[in-house]
Parts: C-alpha cells; structure tokens; sequence
C-alpha cells in the first residue's frame, strides 16, 4: 500500500494536493493578481522549516471560506498548494484558474484511505482523485482530464472523462469492483509520470522554505 505523505499525519492538510508546472514566484504572483482583480487582499510571508512545519503554519483550519494558504517548491519544476479548509483543500480553483491563465499545466491528486466505520459512523470515506487542468477551451471549461474512485457516503463510484493520457492503463478501469478501478498506488503511478512525487516529503520545499498567503480581514 502506498504511504501517503507524512504518514498522513496533517491529514486532511494533506489529502488534497495542487500542483502547477511553474515555479513558486510565478504562481504566488498570478494568484494575487487574480484576488486583487476580485477585490481579495492577502498578506504574505516567506516561512522556513520541515515540511511538517511549513504546513502546520495553516493551523489552526477553517470552516467556510478558506483564509490561508500555502505554496510550496518542489524539486520537480512544480509548485504545490495546500490551504487551511477544515474538510481538507481545495486546490481546484486556483490551480484550474492559474493553469488556464499562466498556460501551464495544473493537477489535483487527491488520497484519502477509507476508514469509515458504518457501525460507529467514525472514520473518513475513501477517494482517489487525479484531475488535470490545461488552456481554456471551447466549451469553456479547462479539465483536460479527470479520473475519480470515492465513496459517496452510499456506495463506491468510479468516473472518468476527458482525453486519455498516454500513461495510463485504462484496463484497470474494468475491476469488477470500483473501488479496485482507480486505487491510491494507481493515482501514484500516474503522479510520477506526470513527474509529481506527491506523496514523498524529499518532493517538497528543497531549500526549507515556502510562501504563506493569508487573506485580510475586512472591517
């Protein structure tokens, strides 16, 4: 089974990850160009640390509208993006955004292992998520593709639309069961062709730092 990052840990920080092919620079400052056209203003700060560190800096979450987020640089060429929502991230938003508006490939990859408990209701339903995000097109939407295995809350479902990408293995889509369509080691495998080590932490943050971006309040 795969490790998810920090051993799951900070989850659910970590059970839905952003990426964007571009450096952190570039990234963080489309993304405040974008807020400010919408009237959202943000605060930011360089901070330095662990990985487990720098993502505690998004502690404590938030219901709601999420306040902070954080971009972080990976060995890869890519930037990662985590945010503060209490039910986990949301990265499809910006990344979508910013993939169409920068030109630049966008990802989310989301890994939640299933632990619910239908007796005691306790736990966390499973998913695995890969969604890829491109340039603007005609139909107005950005999703070049998209490949989801979740429980529900009822029953697992498996959904995939969008243009097959060269690496994957579209056999495993036929598992009788759906939640052996789509597993997390598969969603690993297509991240690493992709040249993304989503969940190894030596991925993140090479030289120890990130950027935090906190909105501001308004009175």
């Amino acid at each position: 089974m795969t490790q998810l990052l920090l051993d799951d840990r900070l989850a659910p920080i970590t059970s839905d990850i952003g990426f964007l092919e571009t450096d952190v620079e570039t990234a963080v400052a489309a993304y405040l160009e974008w807020q400010d056209h919408i009237r959202i203003r943000h605060t930011r700060v360089t901070v330095e640390g662990t990985l487990e560190d720098l993502l505690s800096r998004l502690l404590p979450l938030q219901a709601g509208a999420k306040t902070r987020s954080l971009w972080v640089p990976t060995v890869g060429g890519w930037t990662a993006y985590f945010d503060n929502g209490s039910d986990g991230p949301d990265p499809f938003p910006p990344m979508s955004f910013l993939a169409g508006q920068l030109g630049r490939q966008g990802l989310r990859a989301a890994a939640v292992v299933d632990t619910m408990d239908e007796q005691t209701r306790r736990g966390r339903y499973g998913a695995s998520i890969l969604e890829v995000y491109g340039s603007l097109q005609e139909d107005g939407s950005n999703t070049v593709r998209s490949i989801c295995g979740a429980h529900d809350g009822d029953r697992w479902t498996f959904e995939a639309f969008g243009e097959v990408l060269p690496f994957e293995n579209p056999s495993r889509y036929e598992a009788r069961r759906a939640q052996d369509r789509f597993p997390i080691e598969l969603l690993d495998d297509y991240l690493h062709a992709l040249g993304v080590h989503a969940f190894d932490s030596a991925f993140y943050a090479p030289d120890r730092r990130a950027v935090l971006l906190e909105r501001r309040r308004r009175f």
